[in-house]
């Protein structure tokens, strides 16, 4: 009877062990979640900022192309390399441009002007 009572006082012992060490665990993920939903609220702000940022940024844009597009002028805007970055409608109508060319090199592109030297006065 002895020897029950020991074996039944060490595995209450082992359970309050294991008892203590679940609710250790349980504080740090309960931590762990407080932190996680901090990060989560940050991230939604910083989304929700940059969202606005597009936004505004998608306005400029339209109002860039639709006041470069009531010009009438033909521009076509080009990077460093030469490459397409976007062009106003009235280019359309001298140089063979579609939308799939913004990021093509304007070397690549079929002219409807005489000029054979038309890219290289970007050059010098």
């Amino acid at each position: 009877m002895t020897t029950s009572k020991e074996e039944l006082k060490s595995a209450n012992e082992e359970l309050q062990s294991m008892n203590e060490e679940s609710q250790s665990t349980n504080e740090e993920l309960e931590t762990s979640k407080e932190e996680l939903q901090s990060i989560n609220e940050e991230l939604t702000i910083v989304n929700s900022e940059l969202q606005t940022k597009i936004d505004q940024l998608s306005r400029i844009n339209d109002d860039m192309t639709n006041l470069f597009n009531s010009t009438e002028i033909a521009t076509i805007f080009v990077d460093n390399d030469l490459n397409v970055r976007r062009f106003t409608e009235e280019a359309t109508k001298l140089i063979k441009l579609i939308e799939s060319d913004v990021g093509r090199s304007l070397r690549d592109i079929v002219s409807r002007i005489n000029y054979s030297d038309l890219v290289d006065i970007f050059i010098k």
